[in-house]
């Protein structure tokens, strides 16, 4: 709770101002630096099933563009770029011995594994091999998902960058289709777990249909902010925080004040329309408690939610202004039956088609309207946060202090480096 305190104590003064603090006093300049995301971190690039042996895949990720290839049972990733005049190797990918890439255009022929220029079919003996190349990634697989380290050191195990839940041995994952969000990366991640953003969810499909007590929001009590996050600091494995919403205040309705002699006027929360405030209360707390975690690089972890699942959401930067969510369902399975039935049918019924489909997805509406305010209209700046936004301030400060690196445009057309990648182990 030291951190969380701290963090409460260093962020309060940007909350409750009626005119927004200047940039220069806002204590999290890393974070309005990060347009781009994370540098030094693994993140997820595809899922396992979207490149088959022998195939290809382009993503596109931090900004920078990555072909993943699978050649004899070997994952590489290499820029999608030919050194020789940046024609983009995904256009027309020829994978020609089983580690190399050829321009289709001049026929430069790079290793995949380090990314040096091998040779060059139309001219053999070339004086430039091994004196240039294209920039190659460490890349690994794990529980069915592709990562890709971006940066330049040397890559730490993979399990520094992600939530230490997510490579449990008897934890099954379900896999939803990658989503696009019109938005930048850091408005994805602060909806995950802002404590007023849940009104929304008053019109979400699996609210109307199971009764879930949805609220005004899971606010902590003026004074309790420190107590509802847990950071999490000195380990080897992710930074980040969680917290649970069970200990929040609970607001189902709320009046709004009349002015000029008319009345006061009381609103109720779609979902808890006909039911007593306690009846919601009981409800609320019969269920498992949800904790929302935020892991850096960009994961959010929610426990118990729906029921005794864990739900992953990846919110990995693909440019400045768009976002790709991996999210993922996770459930403990005790036999091999299991597991494949939650791979399948039972993991669509009970988490894919109640969780993503008919609740998260509407988070996607809300990032994308706020994104033309913080891209055109200086958003970062004309922001005015109120109290609840304090998880928001503390985590924006947990950020600065704690990212390994930022990137950043120069990043994206700097000289490869010459480190030799690491090839993960497939889980």
């Amino acid at each position: 709770m030291e951190v969380a305190n701290r963090l409460v104590a260093e962020t309060r003064d940007q909350v409750d101002q009626a005119e927004a603090p200047p940039r220069r006093a806002r204590p999290w300049q890393r974070y309005l630096e990060a347009d781009l995301g994370l540098r030094e971190y693994w993140y997820p690039a595809a899922h396992s099933g979207e490149l088959a042996e022998g195939g290809t895949h382009k993503v596109k990720m931090l900004g920078e563009e990555v072909l993943l290839v699978r050649k004899n049972g070997k994952l590489y990733a290499v820029e999608d770029r030919c050194a020789h005049r940046g024609t983009r190797f995904s256009e027309r990918p020829l994978v020609l011995s089983e580690d190399t890439i050829t321009c289709w255009y001049h026929t430069w022929t790079f290793d995949l594994e380090d990314g040096d220029l091998r040779c060059i079919l139309n001219e053999p003996g070339t004086a430039l091999a091994g004196r240039t190349g294209v920039r190659a990634y460490p890349i690994t697989e794990a529980k069915g998902l592709i990562f890709v380290y971006v940066g330049d050191a040397e890559p730490p195990p993979l399990e520094a960058d992600v939530p230490a839940s997510f490579l449990a041995d008897d934890i099954v994952m379900h896999y939803a289709e990658p989503n696009v969000i019109r938005a930048n990366w850091r408005l994805a991640l602060e909806n995950s777990f802002d404590p007023g953003h849940h009104f929304i969810h008053n019109w979400s499909q699996y609210v109307i249909e199971s009764g879930f007590p949805m609220t005004f929001g899971y606010v902590a009590k003026p004074g309790e902010e420190a107590g509802e996050v847990k950071y999490v600091v000195d380990t080897t494995g992710p930074k980040g925080f969680s917290r649970c919403t069970r200990t929040t205040e609970l607001i189902f309705s709320a009046v709004i004040p009349g002015k000029d002699g008319r009345p006061d006027t009381t609103y109720t929360a779609p979902a808890a329309v006909g039911r007593s405030h306690q009846e919601l209360v009981d409800a609320f707390m019969a269920m498992p408690p949800i904790d929302v975690g935020i892991w850096l690089p960009s994961c959010n972890e929610t426990v118990n939610f729906p029921s005794d699942m864990i739900t992953y959401d990846w919110l990995v930067p693909i440019d400045e202004n768009t976002t790709r969510s991996f999210m993922i369902g996770g459930r403990v399975c005790a036999t091999e039956q299991e597991a494949a039935d939650w791979r399948g049918e039972v993991g669509r019924v009970e988490w894919r088609e109640p969780a993503v489909e008919k609740f998260l997805v509407d988070d996607n509406a809300a990032r994308e309207s706020m994104q033309t305010f913080y891209e055109t209209e200086n958003g970062w700046d004309r922001e005015r946060l109120y109290r609840p936004d304090l998880e928001i301030t503390m985590f924006r400060k947990f950020f600065s202090e704690h990212a390994r690196a930022i990137q950043t445009p120069d990043k994206l057309v700097a000289p490869r480096s010459r480190r030799n990648p690491t090839r993960g182990r497939t889980r």
